[in-house]
């Protein structure tokens, strides 16, 4: 996009542009010619940036719309760790793609373990439970996106392996 200046009916190009406004994040502002350039990295926006030329203010409308499908979201981690009985632990889900912030939900974890809903880290100290267990994990991110993945989890009493 170009900021055009016009004096007296005819384009001015003899002017110093500036941009008074923080632009939304991946775009650029030329202040040599106007222009606003580079890829959007919020998705579906509506801004209002204000430029200055030589002693003018202009207020510009910018709409930042969706021009690809947002990122799948999947979740990353494949084997969660035996988990030994009366132990801390600290499991890590990670993710791939998604939009904006991501939310992490779990269905049942053992009595004694949490799910932080906004880091993904399985955390606590596992108290007994009879072997395995199915666990869901789920998350979900701004565009409302939901993955979804199940996994048998262990627990111990001898030291098989640790978080």
């Amino acid at each position: 996009m170009v900021v055009a200046y016009e004096q007296n009916g005819t384009i001015n190009q003899n002017v110093q542009f500036s941009c008074l406004s923080p632009l939304p994040g991946g775009l650029f502002f030329d202040v040599n010619t106007g222009e606003i350039y580079g890829t959007a990295t919020k998705w579906a926006m509506s801004e209002t940036i204000v430029i200055q030329v030589d002693n003018d203010s202009l207020r510009i409308m910018v709409n930042i719309l969706n021009t690809t499908k947002a990122p799948d979201l999947v979740i990353k981690t494949d084997n969660l760790p035996v988990l030994l009985l009366k132990t801390d632990c600290a499991i890590k889900i990670s993710v791939d793609g998604g939009v904006g912030a991501i939310q992490y939900r779990a269905i049942g974890l053992p009595k004694g373990m949490l799910c932080h809903p906004t880091t993904g880290v399985l955390y606590g100290r596992p108290i007994a439970f009879g072997g395995k267990v199915l666990l869901t994990l789920t998350v979900t991110d701004t565009k409302s996106q939901i993955a979804t993945r199940t996994y048998w989890l262990k627990m111990e009493d001898e030291d098989v392996k640790s978080c």
